[in-house]
């Protein structure tokens, strides 16, 4: 919360040639959460949270009329979220399958590539002791080997869970699902799962290609060429 644009912040007992804080450089109140979800208040003033200042009233319009200000809603708002009572983001049951496998099944230990695959989430808001789905739509996960292979936004279905399908790229190593989500003025998420990707075996592989039909024909005709060739040669006279 910044002070307006015409103000500024002096001790009057002393001169002053330029104000020192001015403007909205000056910060009434500031919050900072901490990468541990740890939260901080700092508020210039104790005064803001005084029964005054929750009864104050203020002048509105041409007539004049006064009504209740904002103080006292706006100063629970912020103990809140310092206390941790609002906007507190909870993720629970990682998820993962293969496509082909039942909804329920347990997640695989491995994949092989060019797999198709599921991931899932489950995301509930925790606010005033009450427990909600999150309704979030900016949230991606990233299927990661060193850099990003996959990143894609995933989908609510209203409940809580959030989840996407995607095909495993066409590379083996060892990948991991990276759920690292940062909004303001919610808790911090980060999530990390580890999914080894192993290549085709010998006996996965098509018998024969479409991409590979020209090179069979030219095999074949180099195979035709040389017993007409031997053929001729041996039993051609001249």
């Amino acid at each position: 919360l910044s002070a307006p644009a015409p103000s500024y912040s002096h001790d009057p007992r002393k001169s002053m040639q330029d104000p020192p804080l001015a403007g909205l450089g000056i910060s009434l109140l500031t919050l900072v959460q901490a990468r541990n979800n740890a939260r901080v208040m700092v508020a210039g003033s104790v005064d803001m949270f005084s029964d005054a200042y929750f009864d104050a009233e203020v002048t509105t319009g041409a007539s004049g009329s006064k009504v209740k200000s904002g103080n006292r809603d706006f100063a629970l708002a912020v103990a809140q979220w310092t206390l941790q009572e609002r906007a507190v983001l909870h993720a629970e049951n990682l998820r993962h399958r293969l496509m082909s496998s039942p909804p329920d099944s347990p997640s695989p230990s491995l994949y092989r590539v060019t797999d198709d695959v599921e991931f899932a989430v489950d995301i509930f808001e925790y606010e005033a002791g009450q427990r909600r789905p999150f309704k979030g739509d900016d949230l991606q996960v990233e299927f990661v080997m060193l850099d990003p292979y996959v990143r894609l936004p995933l989908k609510q279905d209203g409940t809580g869970t959030f989840s996407v399908q995607f095909k495993v790229p066409d590379v083996y190593g060892v990948f991991k699902y990276v759920l690292d989500y940062h909004h303001a003025g919610y808790s911090y998420i980060h999530l990390s799962k580890q999914v080894p990707v192993r290549p085709f075996r010998h006996n996965e592989f098509e018998r024969f290609l479409v991409c590979a039909y020209p090179y069979y024909a030219s095999a074949a005709s180099s195979c035709i060429a040389f017993f007409v060739l031997g053929w001729f040669f041996l039993y051609h006279k001249d």
